[in-house]
């Protein structure tokens, strides 16, 4: 009987000893995960999962965002390539991270193949729309333990978009808009980019949709001939608002007569992008086309419950402006 008691005990003690390896373990690869992002959406997502103090390197583009900055001020993260120029393999392994989060190319396959024969868990990703948006969401969220932030932020999206759309649902006569892109006013987006998607979840009609690939070069001739109803530009353009105003070349067109130019925000973080911020950018983007169906948005208290609720300070403590 004793012996039985003895055998019992060291059995227990077993039990509980290994018990807390395996919960020590996990606490500490929850809290001690180590990110790589390659694309700035990537970036962000992982910003807006609290995923902040598990980067160790991000892209290019990313260690200039502003938003970056001001929420991680004393970060010390490495660059270690771009999109456009290509990502240093050999420096990411370097890291020892444990997740990759890795941008859409055609040669994307044989980077995520490298880093996997590492033992690298590699999420890749293509946010080209809202769905697409919310699905790569929950898989960085799952990647790297924070799925429950994940559903969190991808039901309140939902939440505000469902609002948006209720809101335009029943407009007849629907806004032409042309977007300015990225190369200036004569450049606009394809119907399979992302912003392409904002334009119409708020209720406005793109004249580019029918275009393909990423940012497409237009004459003026063109422009003029769609003469559209309003001009969005982006806030990353080399042409701004009253650049596009006082463009002589478009003065024929409604939107520029009318004075219906305006910019996407913000100063911290562009709207436009496939990240999680966007959603804010179709909030906008609605109540900028018809303002007397958003009568009741207060949009800087939106914004400011947005990024308190997801990056942990408001809008305006973050020096975000419209």
């Amino acid at each position: 009987m004793r012996c039985r008691i003895i055998v019992f005990f060291f059995l227990i003690v077993f039990l509980v000893f290994t018990t807390g390896c395996v919960n020590n373990e996990k606490n500490h690869q929850e809290s001690e995960i180590r990110i790589v992002t390659t694309y700035s959406p990537a970036t962000d997502m992982v910003l807006s999962l609290s995923g902040k103090d598990n980067l160790v390197a991000v892209d290019d583009n990313s260690i200039k965002s502003d938003l970056l900055k001001k929420l991680h001020p004393k970060h010390e993260l490495i660059g270690i390539g771009s999109k456009k120029n290509g990502i240093n393999i050999e420096q990411i392994i370097s890291l020892n991270p444990d997740v990759v989060i890795l941008y859409p190319t055609n040669d994307s396959d044989d980077t995520m193949e490298q880093l996997e024969h590492k033992g690298i868990k590699v999420v890749k990703i293509n946010p080209e729309t809202m769905d697409l948006l919310k699905h790569d969401i929950f898989m960085v969220g799952k990647a790297i333990g924070k799925e429950k932030e994940a559903n969190e932020l991808i039901a309140y999206m939902n939440t505000k978009l469902d609002d948006v759309i209720n809101r335009v649902k029943d407009i007849i006569n629907k806004k032409n808009i042309y977007l300015a892109g990225a190369r200036g006013v004569l450049s606009t987006c394809s119907g399979s980019f992302y912003q392409h998607e904002i334009i119409t979840l708020a209720g406005g009609y793109d004249f580019a949709e029918y275009l393909v690939g990423g940012w497409n070069e237009i004459s003026v001739e063109q422009l003029v001939n769609w003469n559209p109803d309003v001009i969005i530009t982006v806030n990353y353009s080399p042409d701004n608002v009253t650049s596009i105003l006082d463009n002589q070349l478009l003065s024929s067109i409604k939107a520029i007569n009318e004075g219906q130019v305006y910019e996407i925000p913000s100063n911290i973080d562009s709207w436009d992008l496939p990240k999680p911020s966007s959603i804010l950018g179709i909030l906008w983007m609605g109540k900028t086309l018809y303002p007397d169906k958003f009568t009741d948005i207060d949009l800087m208290k939106e914004t400011n419950d947005f990024y308190t609720k997801f990056y942990g300070q408001t809008f305006e403590e973050l020096g975000g402006t419209f």
